[in-house]
């Protein structure tokens, strides 16, 4: 596949996503789909939905990137594939990431199951949440073998096994009604409540104080209480 960033393997990098997050590094792959970012430690996989604008970047000899030795820890480049968002989540189940969706504030956990439009992601501060895949900004894998918050496996663990999930967000969401929920964890003021009802692409949530209604394509992040 032809490559539109292949002029810029021996150059640094700004690329700029919606909401100003910025990344500094090397574009090692990309495709229709994404980009994979190597930024002298990580590989940085960036959906190309949440692209603003990417530009050459100048820096002094002394700090610019080494291109790496090995590709990417999800996919590599020599399988000739073309790189998706869906197919790097499929890749990284079960591995310890860092990924962005509310804000710029990233979460810590394990990539469970992947569904049609969404995926399972266990955090050690709120358990399993669910997250449309098209809300994922960025998603960068662990390390040798690290475990977020220093935690040792037999503390984190994420039981998959047997648990059957909707293909869908909007089927899975309409299996919690009746539960109370946070939305959008890590926006300045998560919406928490009961699901009432869901209805034409519409939540109805019982607040403390009041019923709101949230449009279910702004919902980024759901994890029951």
């Amino acid at each position: 596949m032809y490559n539109l960033f292949q002029q810029n393997d021996k150059e640094l990098v700004m690329v700029n996503l919606v909401g100003d997050q910025f990344f500094k590094g090397k574009i090692i792959d990309s495709s229709s789909h994404m980009i994979i970012l190597f930024n002298g430690e990580n590989f940085i996989y960036i959906p190309f939905r949440h692209v603003k604008d990417i530009k050459n970047e100048e820096a002094e000899t002394e700090n610019k990137i080494v291109k790496p030795a090995d590709f990417p820890s999800i996919i590599s480049n020599s399988l000739n594939v073309n790189l998706t968002l869906e197919g790097a989540l499929h890749k990284a189940r079960g591995m310890y990431t860092e990924i962005s969706v509310v804000s710029k504030k990233p979460l810590y956990g394990t990539i469970g199951e992947v569904l049609n439009d969404y995926f399972v992601f266990y955090s050690p501060i709120y358990k399993t949440m669910y997250i449309p895949i098209t809300h994922l900004k960025w998603l960068i894998p662990y390390i040798h073998g690290e475990e977020p918050y220093g935690l040792s496996k037999d503390n984190y663990k994420m039981s998959i096994s047997d648990r059957q999930y909707k293909q869908y967000f909007s089927m899975q969401f309409a299996e919690l009604i009746g539960r109370l929920v946070v939305i959008n964890v890590g926006d300045k003021v998560p919406d928490i409540g009961k699901v009432e009802t869901i209805h034409n692409n519409i939540v109805e949530l019982r607040t403390a104080k009041e019923n709101l209604y949230i449009n279910m394509d702004h919902i980024q992040t759901i994890h029951v209480v």
